[in-house]
């Protein structure tokens, strides 16, 4: 069942980046980029699971699959913090916009996270607290944007469910050892909502530019 979960996972993540990449490249927005960047990070991580799981077999190269799996994740949280403020900075009229240079301050947690290393319980913290952050940041972002488009309800239902299985991945030992579906089928259904969602969104303004 857990290998099986793990396939699950892995191909949501990939269908996930290919829809963002034809999304991206149809309506050209900064914040898709970085959401793009942001699941290779996170993919990194499942990746690195089976490179280390393929080199214990058939090779005798030391792979260090903890230290692939802490710098997937913190630039997967960077690359979707910088993802949001784009998506804070075009939802602003151009008079009330800050810089744009301030969109990639995020993008600062990655050589930042270098000086962390050696510290366990630091790095631990210092993950949660970006991922927590992240998380606050879109919900209170996609909740205002509701008043725009009632499509963004289905970004936000996305969301919750992937944050259900954040916190059941971080809080509850026995899911995460016992029954580790229950947590990736939270994010996996989360994943699948959450890029129909943004597809959605994107239609509903190109169809208001067109009736324009």
């Amino acid at each position: 069942m857990s290998k099986l979960f793990d396939l699950l996972l892995s191909f949501t993540l990939i269908y996930s980046i290919i829809k963002l990449i034809k999304l991206y490249l149809r309506v050209k927005k900064a914040e898709y980029f970085f959401y793009i960047l942001g699941l290779f990070g996170y993919f990194g991580m499942i990746l690195s699971s089976y490179l280390d799981y393929f080199l214990e077999q058939y090779s005798n190269y030391i792979f260090d699959h903890q230290l692939m799996v802490e710098w997937s994740n913190i630039s997967g949280v960077a690359f979707l913090l910088s993802g949001l403020a784009f998506l804070i900075y075009n939802s602003k009229p151009p008079f009330a916009r800050f810089p744009k240079l301030l969109c990639f301050i995020p993008l600062m947690i990655i050589p930042a996270y270098y000086f962390s290393l050696s510290t366990l319980a630091l790095k631990e913290w210092i993950l949660m607290i970006y991922e927590t952050g992240a998380f606050l940041v879109a919900l209170l972002m996609f909740s205002a944007l509701i008043r725009k488009s009632w499509n963004y309800t289905i970004i936000l239902m996305a969301l919750l469910l992937i944050l259900a299985g954040y916190i059941l991945l971080h809080t509850d030992t026995q899911t995460v050892t016992s029954a580790e579906w229950i947590w990736k089928s939270f994010i996996i259904s989360g994943m699948f909502i959450l890029i129909h969602g943004f597809y959605k969104i994107e239609q509903k303004d190109e169809d208001s530019y067109s009736n324009t």
